[in-house]
């Protein structure tokens, strides 16, 4: 086998990965078999080094460094000075980078791939002026690609004129007087007494509508069903269609015996109107124009002297506009403070939390607790529009889904049809 030779790491490399293969098994194998070229490489860079400037390891600093010992002319030194005194006068200022439209850039074709497209605008932070929203709002949409939401205006108005926690009535102290708390009682009663006669409304809307059984039932669909139709003369076979002949006879001999029908009116010469009459008509139409437009013309003149009722119409309807107004801001105010229906239930006052005569304590510690303040806060947000009104929701209990596997292929198509046409 021919021992490979070649100095560059190219050739090494595709020798390496052609002959990575071969046995390595014995020394022989391994004089004859292993690449070097990488050991020539390095130890010919190295002897190179020695001919040309020696070796990097051998040298010291003086002969890797050297010192500079002229230094700076005095003509730099003092325009450097100059520089610092310039830039410290100079106020501070702030850079904003924009971006900027392809057409107010001046780039070569062969740049625009590869030039970033920016703008750079100089702002004085310390300037009197700044500048104005309308140059804000432009740079921070420009800079992010996202102008902020505009919340609409709705949003800003309260859905409702209520209070978020209103004041209780005096009647549901601890320790009312005796007049709040027959004015709470009384208002109770009135609700309560509200919801009876809704109760007893719709029982008697009820018990008047009557209560019929099935059979009874059947009997008024056929009648209602059945309304209009001879039933008998349909079912009298040929002398139904004898009587229907006759019918038909008789009907023909009345319109033959009547009267008969008006001919239209025909158009003959001695009825057409002459010239002479045409345009006698015209003139009158003429003449009732010219006499309509004298008397309009008449009453816009009379109306010079009509200042004085046109002035008091005037008022009168301004006096109806103003009234129309305050109905419409009383209007106004009643629907601010109105629950609406946000969902498909309607808002239920709850019940007033009362206590009777009995039951009032004197003190807080014999104070008998009633309501919750969760169910309180919640009904407030559902009287403010707030939340929609809402129904409680009664758990119940879902049947389970079964689901039965059929072996089609255990079926005999024959028995199985004959098994149905039994049944």
């Amino acid at each position: 086998m021919k021992l490979y030779t070649g100095k560059s790491e190219k050739d090494a490399e595709d020798w390496r990965l052609k002959k990575r293969k071969a046995s390595m098994k014995n020394k022989s194998a391994w004089r004859k078999k292993t690449n070097v070229a990488d050991v020539e490489a390095f130890l010919e860079q190295k002897r190179q080094e020695e001919r040309i400037s020696g070796l990097e390891s051998v040298k010291g600093d003086t002969g890797l460094f050297r010192e500079d010992h002229k230094g700076a002319s005095a003509a730099a030194h003092s325009a450097r000075k100059k520089t610092k005194a310039a830039r410290r006068a100079k106020p501070a200022e702030a850079t904003v980078t924009v971006p900027v439209a392809e057409e107010e850039m001046q780039v070569p074709v062969k740049q625009q791939a590869t030039k970033k497209k920016t703008l750079v605008v100089i702002v004085d932070p310390w300037a009197s002026q700044g500048p104005s929203k309308a140059d804000e709002q432009q740079i921070f949409e420009q800079l992010t690609k996202k102008a902020p939401v505009k919340r609409p205006q709705h949003l800003y108005k309260k859905r409702s004129e209520l209070p978020s926690v209103e004041v209780a009535h005096p009647g549901a102290s601890y320790n009312p007087t005796f007049d709040d708390h027959q004015a709470i009682m009384a208002h109770a009663t009135e609700v309560e007494e509200r919801k009876l006669r809704a109760v007893a409304r719709t029982e008697k809307f009820f018990a008047d509508m009557p209560h019929l059984d099935h059979v009874d039932r059947e009997r008024i669909w056929m009648e209602e069903m059945s309304a209009g139709l001879d039933l008998e003369r349909d079912g009298s076979g040929e002398e139904g269609s004898d009587s229907d002949e006759d019918d038909e006879d008789g009907s023909d001999d009345e319109v033959r015996g009547g009267e008969a029908a008006p001919a239209p009116k025909l158009v003959r010469a001695e009825f057409r109107k002459t010239k002479q009459q045409r345009r006698k008509e015209a003139e009158r139409r003429q003449q009732a124009a010219e006499a309509r437009e004298a008397r309009l013309a008449t009453l816009r003149e009379q109306e010079v002297f009509r200042i004085r009722s046109l002035k008091k119409d005037l008022n009168q309807t301004e006096k109806t506009l103003e009234g129309k107004r305050k109905d419409r801001a009383e209007k106004a105010a009643k629907e601010s403070t109105k629950t609406r229906k946000l969902g498909p239930h309607r808002y239920r006052a709850p019940d007033i939390e009362v206590q009777l005569s009995d039951e009032l304590a004197g003190s807080l510690r014999k104070l008998k607790p009633e309501g919750s303040t969760l169910q309180d806060r919640f009904s407030s947000l559902q009287k403010r529009n707030v939340l929609e009104a809402r129904k409680k929701v009664v758990p119940h209990h879902r049947l389970k889904q079964r689901f039965y596997t059929k072996n089609a292929y255990k079926e005999v198509p024959g028995r199985d049809q004959k098994q149905r046409k039994r049944r």
